[in-house]
This record gives C-alpha cells, sequence and structure tokens, in this order.
C-alpha cells in the first residue's frame, strides 16, 4: 500500500509540477500581452494625436485655399477691367488718329475722306 500511496504521491507532485510550469508559462504570457496593450495604447494615442495635428493642418491648408481662391478671382476681375479699358484706350486712340488724320488733310487742303 505504501507503494501505491508513493506512486500516487509522485504523480501528483509531477502533475502538480507541470501545472506550476504551466503557469507561469501563462502569467508570462499574460505580462506580455499587457505590455503590448500598453504598447499599442501609446501607439494608438500618438496617432490619434498626429490625426488632430492633421486635421488642424488640413482646416488650415482649406482656409488658405479659399484665401488663393478670392485673390484668384479678385484678379481676374482686375484683369477684365483692365482689357476691357486697354481696349477702350486702343479705340479712343484709333478714333484720335481718325480725327488727326482728317484734320491735317483739311489743313493741307487735301479733302479726299
Amino acid at each position: 500500500m505504501l507503494s501505491e500511496s508513493e506512486r500516487k504521491y509522485e504523480d501528483i507532485s509531477r502533475k502538480l509540477g507541470r501545472m506550476e510550469s504551466d503557469l507561469e508559462r501563462s502569467n508570462e504570457r499574460a505580462e506580455a500581452g499587457e505590455n503590448k496593450i500598453v504598447e499599442l495604447e501609446d501607439e494608438l494615442k500618438v496617432v490619434g494625436n498626429n490625426l488632430q495635428q492633421l486635421e488642424v493642418s488640413e482646416e488650415k491648408a482649406n482656409k488658405r485655399e479659399e484665401a488663393y481662391q478670392k485673390q484668384i478671382h479678385d484678379l481676374m476681375e482686375r484683369l477684365k477691367g483692365a482689357e476691357t479699358r486697354a481696349e477702350n484706350a486702343e479705340m479712343n486712340i484709333q478714333r484720335l488718329n481718325i480725327r488727326v488724320d482728317q484734320v491735317s488733310y483739311f489743313k493741307t487742303g487735301q479733302f479726299g475722306f
């Protein structure tokens, strides 16, 4: 009976050793998992901060783009006005040249108009 008790004791002792070893490995894996979670949470915070900075940069870029678009529109309107004034000035110059020619012909006595 003693040898059977010793055998059972040894079996239980081996099982306990394996269980303790399994528990130690499980604790190590759990600790590694917790460390990985902390790393991922930190990385998530960094990504979140980067995203916020990108959103702020995007807003600023959009405002600059709107200002540039308005400036382009204003410059185009000014260009149209300048082109209209230039066309009017050219027509006035042509009219004045015709008038000068008429006056010149009139003064010289050549009435060929």
